[in-house]
């Protein structure tokens, strides 16, 4: 999911929504780097719904990626990635109150 906001910085939103024990895939995948890594989003902009003039915006303009989790109780948490170049790891983890 992409989502793009008019203030910047970052203007874009790259989000993995999951839902409850759900985690990122840590394989290496066909793009050279695992689920939400660097290599992984900018593989499957390039190869997904964006048109090329598209994702370039997303690359020059900047963007955050970051997984959600829907919890079976209903609360969303918002986890902030840290990235390598082929790699993801949960960094910070913020959740929302109960239903």
């Amino acid at each position: 999911m992409v989502f793009k906001f008019s203030n910047t910085p970052p203007r874009y939103f790259i989000c993995e929504v999951k839902n409850n024990n759900a985690r990122l895939n840590k394989t290496i995948t066909k793009s050279g780097g695992s689920q939400m890594s660097i290599r992984w989003i900018e593989r499957n902009l390039k190869r997904g719904a964006f048109k090329t003039h598209e994702y370039l915006k997303v690359m020059v303009s900047g963007y955050e990626n970051m997984l959600i989790t829907v919890t079976t109780d209903g609360r969303i948490i918002k986890n902030e990635l840290e990235c390598t170049d082929t790699s993801v790891k949960v960094a910070s983890i913020w959740a929302g109150k109960k239903k």
